[in-house]
């Protein structure tokens, strides 16, 4: 489920050497281990930012699967574009006007 991922890819996109992790329980009155990073936890293949982006992408699915009660697994081929539409569906739930792009439309107009 989107909402599953979204914590473990804010967390890849925030780990980078340099910087700090934290685990604190709940109701814990100490600081909690705290350790540093000393590798990049994003995959070797994934540009820049490439985390981010996908943790934004899933909240974005997740958000639209609260807004209609339909709730499902991630597509295995969920795409860039997949993500655009999913930001088109939520403007237009929101009230918002999009621009549609194509390389081509046909209109068959019935002349009654």
């Amino acid at each position: 489920m989107p909402t599953a991922l979204v914590p473990v890819l804010r967390l890849v996109a925030e780990s980078h050497p340099g910087r700090f992790m934290a685990l604190v329980f709940a109701r814990d009155t100490t600081d909690g281990l705290r350790a540093p990073i000393t590798t990049d936890l994003t995959p070797r293949d994934w540009e820049a930012g490439e985390a981010r982006f996908w943790a934004d992408a899933y909240d974005d699915l997740a958000r639209l699967q609260s807004r209609t009660s339909q709730f499902f697994p991630v597509p295995d081929d969920f795409t860039r574009q997949d993500v655009r539409e999913v930001k088109e569906i939520h403007a237009l739930l929101d009230g918002e006007e999009i621009v549609l792009r194509g390389q081509s439309m046909s209109v068959e107009v019935i002349s009654a």
